[in-house]
């Protein structure tokens, strides 16, 4: 379904071949992935991130990653000299749920130059390409992740990514579990064990009631749970261990009722998590009943293993956060930076989404509302509790700062602070701005946001 098309790949190595031919990079030449630039590529990787390096990637593990619905070799772009791979970029296909409903999403990964051959705009016309084949494929978002501050947040920053999200982590280490577990005590009337192959369908449909309440988390069939957890034991998108790794159930009543899976790094044999770290990647349970026992059961584990600091990649919401109110939340470097490739396509995503917020609020209006940004111009017609989205003039036009806006597609802005520190203007309005305003809200609630450590690209 997501097949690159050879038309597709023409016009991609043409409109950048074209800039080789006219003198803009000299001898190097952008392309899509060919049988063997593996090896090339894993070695790029190597050079350029250390987790890479000590996990010792090769050319064998680069292909399996085909175990992952996300990953393409039609999706794999590179810079090449002579011959010799210098430069990388790996577009992942996510479905992230922002809203109500799920939307493709292009994943930029692996932004790579060779050293040698830094500082020639290679990772800028790559990342280029990647938005260019977004396009083509008909995906209207693209996101990355990536550390604030550093060259590469500035360069993405000029292409238009917009600083969506800030990653949250708690961290502690044993006095911080020691008094959790104490805090908890016994929690009687479950039982944790081992997760079986049978669990499964259970495990996915705990996974999809959590995910109903929250926007960013990442669809996932039977295949990618086998695949990615259930077999290989992932981390992210490119790290995993086969060992190291646990995967808990809890029963209650006799049907399971939570899962959760972490990884303890002296028992790691690749994944460079460090001998003295234990990582809880993933935690969800149907009650809070099953959540203490199923955390108490984790971090109990990884005391026994003599784990020293313990992260948790959980969501920094309740009610997680008053569980582990010993433990101290990071507001962290790491950013989702996101930009909107498609204007238009990606609204027209969002349509179902702003309807069941208008029918879930009982309101009904009769507005057209316009929404400019760096991204351009829509037009949404809002009769009744419906939206469709149109061309011509509007009633009232909202101008939103471009990082504004990629929160209000992700749903995690609050929109009316937004308006009042200056972040959202308004244009013209014909119409009442009080109603708009509160339309505006209606259709782009503020929701918890997470994407879980397995789901990372």
């Amino acid at each position: 379904m997501f097949a690159v098309s050879e038309s597709v790949i023409m016009v991609l190595m043409f409109r950048l071949l074209w800039c080789s031919e006219m003198g803009c990079d000299g001898e190097i030449v952008y392309r899509v992935y060919r049988d063997g630039d593996e090896v090339g590529i894993v070695e790029v990787l190597r050079k350029c991130f250390s987790g890479f390096d000590r996990f010792k990637l090769d050319a064998e593990t680069w292909l399996s990653y085909k175990v992952d619905y996300g990953f393409k070799t039609d999706y794999s772009l590179v810079a090449e000299v002579d011959g010799k791979i210098v430069g990388h970029v790996q577009l992942i296909l996510r479905r992230l749920k922002l809203g109500r409903d799920y939307v493709n999403v292009g994943g930029i990964a692996n932004v790579s130059t060779d050293p040698e051959y830094r500082g020639r705009g290679i990772a800028t016309n790559l990342m280029r390409m990647a938005t260019d084949l977004c396009r083509k494929e008909g995906i209207h978002l693209s996101a990355l992740m990536t550390s604030y501050g550093y060259v590469a947040h500035r360069i993405y920053r000029r292409l238009g990514y917009a600083d969506t999200y800030f990653a949250q982590r708690f961290v502690g280490e044993r006095e911080e579990v020691e008094r959790v577990i104490k805090e908890i005590g016994d929690v009687r009337g479950v039982v944790v064990r081992e997760f079986e192959e049978e669990d499964l369908l259970m495990v996915m449909r705990l996974y999809n009631a959590f995910s109903e309440g929250y926007s960013g988390v990442a669809w996932r069939d039977a295949d990618y749970w086998r695949n990615k957890i259930v077999n290989k034991r992932f981390g992210t998108t490119w790290i995993f261990d086969e060992e190291g790794s646990e995967f808990l159930v809890v029963e209650k009543d006799g049907k399971v009722s939570g899962y959760s899976y972490f990884a303890i790094g002296s028992r790691c044999k690749r994944a460079p998590i460090g001998r003295e770290r234990g990582v809880l990647i993933e935690l969800v349970a149907g009650d809070g009943r099953s959540l203490r026992a199923l955390l108490v059961e984790s971090l109990r584990r990884m005391l026994e293993a003599n784990v020293k600091t313990f992260e948790l990649y959980l969501p920094p919401y309740e009610p997680y956060r008053s569980l582990l109110r010993g433990f101290p939340l990071f507001v962290e470097r790491g950013v989702y930076m996101s930009n909107v490739v498609n204007l238009r396509g990606l609204i027209e995503e969002c349509v179902p989404s702003f309807n069941q917020f208008l029918e879930e609020c009982d309101r009904e209006f009769n507005i057209r509302m316009g929404l400019r940004s760096r991204y351009g111009d829509v037009v949404l017609v809002i009769k009744g509790n419906e939206v469709i989205v149109e061309d011509g003039k509007a009633d009232v036009v909202f101008e939103i700062n471009y990082h504004t806006f990629t929160r209000m597609v992700h749903f995690i802005e609050d929109v009316v602070k937004a308006f009042l520190d200056g972040r959202i203007n308004v244009v013209k309005s014909m119409v009442s701005l009080r109603e708009a305003l509160q339309c505006l809200e209606i259709l782009f609630p503020r929701m918890r946001f997470f994407i879980w450590s397995v789901d990372h690209w």
